[in-house]
């Protein structure tokens, strides 16, 4: 099955999802305690820039295991047909290029999305400090054929990703470079 699809057909996807939109509930959410732990190495994990081809490290606690899990999504989503992957760009790059921010913050992780008619990569911030991956496997969720919002409502650290479907789709727009989102 050949599930790549293009841009306008993934929006009509995404249109589709919306008629669940009344029906969502979501699972739930609750407060946490943190405990201390054990901090991971601190670590330097050599990259090429994709813009320059200048090498730089990525420094990190726990920065290898953070990578190893995004670049196990972006070859899920490369598995069912999707061209993803996890880019590196140096400081000056992103800079130069006005590459999106993480909240206001620089990044040099991104997710690069492309649809089936696509030449450029759309480009998601990610944190390389911070292994935050629940947006990226929603939106993998959704391009596996998730038929509801409440079906991407799920395994998120035992809670609601999103209190509203909006969240969802608006997550979905941002990752995957869909509607108004760009």
């Amino acid at each position: 099955m050949d599930f790549s699809l293009t841009k306008e057909q993934l929006e009509e996807k995404l249109l589709a999802l919306d008629a669940t939109r009344d029906d969502f509930e979501p699972r739930g959410m609750f407060a946490m305690c943190y405990a201390p732990a054990a901090m991971p190495a601190k670590d330097a994990v050599p990259k090429v820039c994709e813009q320059c081809g200048k090498q730089f490290n990525i420094v990190g606690r726990g920065v290898r295991r953070v990578l190893t899990n995004y670049r196990r999504i972006a070859k899920e989503c490369r598995d069912f047909g999707y061209d993803a992957q996890i880019l590196y760009y140096c400081d000056r790059c992103v800079s130069s290029q006005s590459l999106p921010t993480l909240e206001g913050d620089s990044a040099n992780v991104f997710f690069g999305f492309k649809t089936k008619e696509e030449k450029e990569y759309h480009l998601t911030p990610l944190d390389q400090m911070y292994c935050d991956d629940d947006d990226l496997r929603m939106a993998l969720e959704f391009l596996k054929g998730a038929k509801s919002y409440q079906e991407l409502d799920k395994d998120y650290g035992a809670h609601s990703l999103y209190g509203s479907a909006d969240g969802f789709r608006e997550s979905i727009e941002r990752v995957l470079g869909l509607g108004a989102q760009r």
